[in-house]
Order: C-alpha cells, then sequence, then structure tokens
C-alpha cells in the first residue's frame, strides 16, 4: 500500500529491539511482552490513521475496531496494547494493539509455486513470485494464519477480507487473491 496520504510508522520501540521477529513471524511472546510499547508516526510520512497502520517493522499494528474482528475469527491470536504518537508527538486517541497471528499452516503448493529459498533457513522462502495454495492443507475453521514457509505473510479467507474492508469499512490494508499474488521478496 503505496499512498502518501497514509500515516505509518518505522521506528521500532527500544521495548522491542532484539525481539521483534518474534512477533513479525509468529512467535508467542505473552511471557516477555509485558510494558506497553510506544510507537511514533513518521513525520516524513502521510497524516491519515488507519485501522491498520503500515509499517516497515514487519509488525501488524491495529485499532480496537480490527482487533475485535480478528478477535472473532481468529483462533489463536495475541494482542497487546501499544501508545502511538503522531508525528508532532502527541498521544493518539485511538488504541492500537500489535496482532501477533500464532496460527501457522504449511500450505504453500512446492511444486505449482516458483520461489526461491531463504539462504537463511531452508524451510523458509526467501522470494516467492507465484503462489499455489493447496487448500485441502487449510483446516475448514481457520480463517487467518501464517503461511509456514514465509511466516511474515498472512493469508485469510475471502470471507473474512470481505468482513473486514467492505462490510466493516477498515482501511489501510490491501488484500490480495492469491492467484493474483507474485513477487514478494522477505529478507529472512
Amino acid at each position: 500500500m503505496n499512498d502518501p496520504e497514509l500515516a505509518e510508522i518505522s521506528k521500532c520501540s527500544e521495548l522491542l529491539e532484539g525481539r521483534r521477529y518474534n512477533l513479525s513471524w509468529g512467535i508467542q511472546s505473552k511471557d516477555w511482552m509485558l510494558e506497553k510499547m510506544e510507537f511514533q508516526l513518521d513525520p516524513d510520512s502521510g497524516v491519515k490513521i488507519t485501522d491498520s497502520i503500515p509499517n516497515t517493522l514487519g509488525l501488524k499494528i491495529v485499532s480496537e475496531k480490527l482487533k475485535l474482528i480478528l478477535e472473532e475469527t481468529a483462533l489463536n491470536i495475541e494482542f497487546f496494547e501499544v501508545d502511538i504518537r503522531d508525528a508532532k508527538g502527541k498521544l493518539v486517541e485511538s488504541t492500537y494493539y500489535i496482532a501477533n497471528l500464532l496460527d501457522v499452516v504449511e500450505c504453500m503448493d512446492l511444486k505449482k509455486s516458483r520461489y526461491k529459498r531463504s539462504i537463511l533457513k531452508e524451510s523458509h522462502m526467501g522470494r516467492i513470485d507465484y503462489l499455489a495454495i493447496r487448500e485441502k492443507a487449510i483446516e475448514e475453521k481457520i480463517s487467518i494464519f501464517r503461511l509456514a514457509e514465509m511466516p511474515r505473510l498472512h493469508i485469510l479467507s475471502e470471507k473474512l477480507g470481505i468482513k473486514i474492508k467492505r462490510l466493516e469499512g477498515c482501511t489501510g490494508m490491501d488484500f490480495i487473491g492469491v492467484e493474483d499474488f507474485s513477487s514478494v521478496t522477505y529478507f529472512l
């Protein structure tokens, strides 16, 4: 999502340094995530604050509204309340959370997908050029999960995507159909 009007976060809270990967890879974090963290919106970004705040940290920072939807549908997810300050340092009135999705499903069809493996971890992908999913590997009750082969990538059902964007009007995220998914790179 490259909308210049959107506020975004580009600096990590000092409390997260060295542990941020836990939250971007879906590693349970409730035992060490004890203090409320604070993030400041980037002064070089836009000013429109959305339900999912874009960031360069690999985190899902979500509004109370989006949190409630995810709580209804995600089977295994942690939420950690955070404070958000605007670009001038003023505390944003709305409540935000880091959402740490813990459901991870190994469902990438390696024969049909086009990808390059991570040089750091053989079981993970460093780049996916075309994603094919083995739908039978996904339990019917799961509507949102992390792709085991690339844990930073969240996959959700079309029904949940429609609920989030159209029915509830949540902002700040783009949903891409698996058939249209191409050329995503993550450095692990």
